[in-house]
């Protein structure tokens, strides 16, 4: 799946009908003159779409699983076949069982019998992966099934990505300056490019990192204890 990632990051155009774009800001800054300067974004949009992809196939996956089992094995009554689909989800993704549904066990196999939860899936989504191909073969050959998207169409296009100190130091290396030399670049570089201090409060402190789409800006601070007044005995 990382490997994916990268080829998809790395084969984003410009956008000529919008300069402003997402697409335009990922070209000049993973463009082929930037390409060296650009691992710490690419490591962030590359998280962001894990996520992203891996939040879709688990979310959509129970309401998918059930809707095929319920085309795939109806009984005599719409009641009684939405309740054999349940039925069959819940042997499915439970972490034990002890029936003997020759349904339930088939797709236990599938999944090693583990549970198609979110922390499963992200390590290995083989399981979860096989039994959507199994369901969008079966929907392809049924004109009258509802297909889907297998992974998120609208989501893998990153709206904002994020610049913090790496990411930072990654564009002044492209500019030649060598900002890694200076072992105090927060206070160096952050107050003397970016005037954030009319945002800052006495509970609430600049965190070095923003999220932007080439046109919003959304600044990232940190909480900070307010210290305690203290009264002199005279």
């Amino acid at each position: 799946m990382e490997e994916f990632i990268i080829r998809s990051i790395n084969s984003v155009k410009p956008d000529v009908n919008n300069k402003y774009s997402v697409s335009n800001i990922l070209y000049m800054l993973i463009g082929s003159s930037y390409r060296d300067y650009s691992g710490s974004i690419i490591n962030y949009l590359a998280k962001l779409m894990e996520i992203s992809v891996t939040n879709h196939l688990v979310l959509n996956f129970e309401a998918r699983f059930r809707k095929y089992i319920a085309r795939t094995y109806p009984e005599s009554t719409a009641k009684s076949t939405k309740k054999r689909a349940y039925e069959i989800w819940k042997g499915t993704s439970s972490l034990a069982y002890d029936g003997d549904d020759s349904v339930v066990e088939k797709y236990r196999d599938i999944l090693n019998d583990k549970p198609p939860d979110e922390n499963r899936v992200r390590k290995d989504p083989t399981g979860v992966l096989k039994i959507y191909d199994e369901i969008l073969t079966a929907y392809l050959k049924d004109d009258t099934a509802r297909r889907f998207s297998l992974l998120p169409r609208k989501n893998l296009t990153a709206n904002y990505i994020t610049i913090d100190t790496s990411a930072l130091k990654d564009l002044l290396a492209e500019l030649k300056i060598k900002s890694h030399l200076r072992k105090n670049f927060d206070d160096t570089y952050w107050p003397s490019l970016f005037n954030v201090s009319n945002f800052e409060t006495c509970g609430k402190t600049f965190h070095n990192a923003f999220l932007t789409d080439g046109v919003g800006v959304s600044l990232i601070f940190e909480k900070t204890r307010r210290k305690l007044r203290t009264t002199e005995k005279f």
